[in-house]
């Protein structure tokens, strides 16, 4: 199987993939977070702006199997360009593993409501220029000819603003105090088995819980619409 990870950051991805026997290939703007973290994944890191190795074209002869997107889209200025790039570089039967922050839910807007934080901190330009829920990240893909066929979410961790208005955002430093929560509990949920743990966040995705959404898609040809 082959991984082409867009914005491969500090490499941990390429290096699980790789534990596995994969052929990985990792992509992002610098290589020095892949050298302090995971030094070894270094042979197979390529240090290029994502869209330009996407729009190389002597790149999308190279077909991959799994092309990821882990909190990459939400930062580009045309995220349907984006796809249709990345789209070009899948097998056949190949998916797209695309990760988004899961902004304006239903729980931030209740934190809101019930005044446990003061303001929408979650939007962030120029760093953040597109912002996603389950909902739109379906819809985003379905209109580029993808069909998701999976989610999943991550630990939710703004449950932990419930309950409490001296909380991680009211105060920085408090921070630290939650994100020792969020990996506890986590490795506690991975420890009851790795099904249970997948389940638990394809639920959580469903009742629009998590941090981050993770969808996992493929091509489908649409009606009426060029397969780009």
């Amino acid at each position: 199987l082959k991984l082409l990870d867009i914005g491969a950051g500090e490499g941990f991805l390429l290096r699980a993939a790789n534990d596995f026997g994969w052929k990985v290939k990792g992509v992002d703007f610098q290589l020095e977070p892949c050298l302090a973290f995971n030094e070894a994944m270094a042979e197979f890191f390529e240090v290029a702006n994502p869209m330009e190795f996407l729009e190389n074209s002597s790149s999308i002869d190279e077909k991959y199997d799994v092309v990821c997107l882990q909190n990459v889209i939400e930062h580009v200025r045309d995220p349907e360009a984006l796809i249709r790039l990345a789209k070009k570089h899948l097998a056949s039967d190949g998916c797209l593993f695309i990760q988004v922050p899961n902004d304006f839910s239903d729980l931030q807007k209740f934190c809101m409501d019930q005044k446990f934080i003061s303001e929408e901190y979650w939007v962030a330009p120029p760093q953040h220029l597109s912002y996603f829920s389950k909902e739109s990240l379906e819809n985003f893909l379905k209109a580029e000819g993808l069909k998701c066929h999976d989610f999943f979410s991550d630990f939710p961790i703004e449950l932990l603003l419930c309950g409490n208005k001296d909380n991680y955002i009211s105060d920085s430093s408090l921070g630290p105090i939650a994100h020792k929560s969020r990996v506890l509990l986590d490795n506690e949920f991975f420890n009851k088995g790795v099904d249970l743990y997948i389940n638990f966040y394809r639920s959580m995705s469903h009742l629009g819980l998590g941090r981050n959404i993770i969808a996992i898609a493929k091509r489908e040809n649409i009606s009426g619409k060029k397969d780009q």
